[in-house]
């Protein structure tokens, strides 16, 4: 930075000479010598590239004088040297490299010697600012709102249900109307289960299809994937004379919107069913993860069972007698007949 300022300091010096002998003097061209590599780096670079000192003074050097006047100069050369070093008096009345520089310099410029200097790389000069980073992140297909749009488990269940009708009948597969039947009603339900599914478990279904090993909460379940997309349970109960969805449950995370529907709905219609029963019940077609936990949230934050269950009062006891807390010798109050 020093040698910067030096920099700086010489070009004010120069452009005030300049403007003192302009209507005196035609002035060609002006060089500018400087033995700092790092200067002369600094001064063919872009201010902004700078951090706030360098760049200020690179900026009023580049404004005063264009950075193709400035030359490098070897130190052996450079009468600085002299003053920054010391030399003895003596010396100096017959220095002639101090009073005329060196001898090459009084030549033509094109006789003047080339300099084998290259300017630094900008990954090794020091006051650079830190190159911003601009980073793309392609985000993943956000939620679907639908999922969260309702507090009922019920009314979320027929709208997804009457959505895959919407869908079929704009394909043109299948037509129906009226009320909703019990087959478009199971399918919209594994299709709400699919899409929690997706948002809460991708990596682990990627993992699955690739045959690869899933995260250790779905290791111990024995996890896989059935014929419709679905994650399930896997166990021994493969032969066992049960529903697919009883041997199998799907899986479930602990925390989501429609789980929390999915207990809610268990819930009340069991009238406000207790933690045990609320679990056995949704144990039959799925498995939620932490179920215990979550379920007695749910029922906790019910207002109704909060109402059926207040909180006891004690009512304080009154004082006690004054014979029993008033000291007395023995058989005061009570004798003994032999």
């Amino acid at each position: 930075r020093l040698e910067l300022c030096a920099a700086h300091l010489l070009v004010q010096l120069v452009h005030y000479v300049q403007s003192q002998y302009s209507g005196v003097l035609s002035i060609d061209s002006t060089t500018l010598w400087c033995d700092s590599t790092v200067t002369l780096s600094w001064i063919h670079t872009l201010p902004y590239r700078l951090k706030t000192y360098v760049a200020n003074r690179v900026a009023q050097i580049q404004e005063l004088i264009p950075p193709s006047a400035w030359r490098h100069v070897s130190g052996a050369d450079n009468p600085a040297d002299c003053a920054s070093r010391g030399i003895l008096p003596s010396e100096l009345v017959h220095h002639t490299h101090w009073w005329h520089g060196p001898s090459w310099l009084q030549l033509p410029s094109p006789d003047w010697p080339t300099s084998s200097f290259s300017l630094l790389d900008e990954s090794s000069l020091d006051e650079l600012k830190p190159a911003p980073l601009s980073v793309f992140v392609a985000a993943s297909q956000p939620p679907w709102d639908l999922l969260t749009r309702f507090s009922s488990w019920t009314k979320l269940l027929h709208v997804m249900a009457y959505l895959l009708r919407f869908v079929s009948h704009s394909r043109r597969q299948e037509h129906h109307v009226g009320p909703l039947s019990v087959t478009e009603v199971q399918a919209a339900q594994r299709r709400l289960f699919q899409l929690v599914q997706r948002e809460s478990f991708p990596d682990d279904l990627v993992a699955l299809r690739n045959n690869k090993t899933c995260s250790i909460k779905l290791q111990r379940l024995a996890s896989f994937i059935d014929a419709e997309g679905l994650l399930r349970v896997g166990g021994r109960l493969k032969h066992a004379d049960l529903a697919d969805e009883v041997r199998h449950p799907c899986i479930l995370p602990k925390s989501h919107h429609v789980v929390n529907l999915l207990i809610d709905h268990a819930h009340l219609q069991n009238l406000h069913s207790g933690v045990q029963l609320t679990m056995s019940l949704l144990a039959q077609h799925v498995w939620i993860l932490s179920a215990r936990s979550v379920v007695r949230s749910r029922i906790f934050q019910c207002l109704t069972c909060f109402k059926q269950r207040p909180k006891l009062s004690f009512p304080l006891m009154g004082d006690l007698p004054k014979a029993r807390i008033t000291p007395a010798r023995p058989f005061l109050s009570t004798g003994i007949d032999y």
